[in-house]
């Protein structure tokens, strides 16, 4: 396991994440948030607040993952 830095700063329902990837966000109320990760990932974290226990489910297709293509195949007929 590698060493993580990671800093916050919570404005009201809203919270800024700070990491080496760069700048993150998220808005929600202790249990339940929806955010944008350092690297562009929507993603929806539920947890227990004070347990540490969470669960997270990122949306879309991640670049470096893979999967879908990056762009669909050329449908048109060739001469």
């Amino acid at each position: 396991m590698g060493w993580r830095w990671i800093k916050t700063k919570n404005i009201g329902p809203f919270r800024l994440i700070f990491t080496r990837s760069g700048l993150g966000g998220n808005f929600g109320i202790p249990g339940l948030r929806i955010g944008l990760s350092a690297a562009g990932r929507r993603y929806i974290s539920l947890g227990i607040p004070g347990t540490g226990l969470y669960w997270t489910h990122y949306f879309g297709h991640h670049p470096g993952e893979p999967g879908l293509p990056a762009s669909p195949p050329d449908s048109t007929p060739r001469q």
